[in-house]
C-alpha cells in the first residue's frame, strides 16, 4: 500500500473532517482537556504557541481559577472579559478600552501581538481566528 505524506494543515483538515463523519453517525468523540481547553487568552494572545502552555506548566488565563498563574489572577482584562462573558477583548463592544491599550500598546512584543490578533478576530470572528492558529 502507497502512503502519501501529508503537511499538517492536510492532517488537521483532515482530522477535522473524519470528526464530523463520527458524529454524523452517532459516534461520539472523546473530549480529552487539550480538545476542550480554549487556547485563545481574552487580550489576543495565542496560548497554545506558548511552551509553558503545551508543556502543561501553564492552563492558560481561561483555567480553572486553582489552576491560574499569580499574573492571571490579577490581571484586569481577565477579570473584566470573564466578567462579561466574552471569548476574546475584541468581541466586546468597548474594544479598545484601556485596560486593553495599556497593554496592547505597552511596547512588549506580545502586547504587539495580541493587538494584531484582536484586530483580525474583529475581522474574521474567534472561532475562525482561534481554529487558524491551531493549523500553524
Amino acid at each position: 500500500m502507497k502512503t502519501q505524506k501529508m503537511n499538517r494543515k492536510q492532517f488537521v483538515g483532515s482530522t477535522l473532517l473524519a470528526g464530523g463523519a463520527l458524529a454524523l453517525v452517532g459516534c461520539k468523540e472523546e473530549k480529552t482537556a487539550e480538545t476542550q481547553a480554549d487556547q485563545g487568552a481574552y487580550c489576543g494572545l495565542y496560548c497554545g504557541a506558548c511552551p509553558k502552555f503545551t508543556n502543561g506548566e501553564c492552563t492558560g488565563c481561561k483555567g480553572p481559577e486553582e489552576t491560574l498563574a499569580a499574573h492571571c489572577k490579577e490581571c484586569e482584562i481577565r477579570s473584566c472579559a470573564a466578567m462579561k462573558g466574552v471569548k476574546s477583548c475584541a468581541e466586546c463592544a468597548g474594544f479598545p478600552c484601556p485596560k486593553t491599550e495599556a497593554f496592547h500598546n505597552s511596547g512588549n512584543p506580545k502586547g504587539e501581538k495580541a493587538l494584531a490578533n484582536s484586530k483580525t478576530i474583529q475581522v474574521v470572528g474567534y472561532e475562525k481566528w482561534l481554529a487558524a492558529q491551531a493549523v500553524k
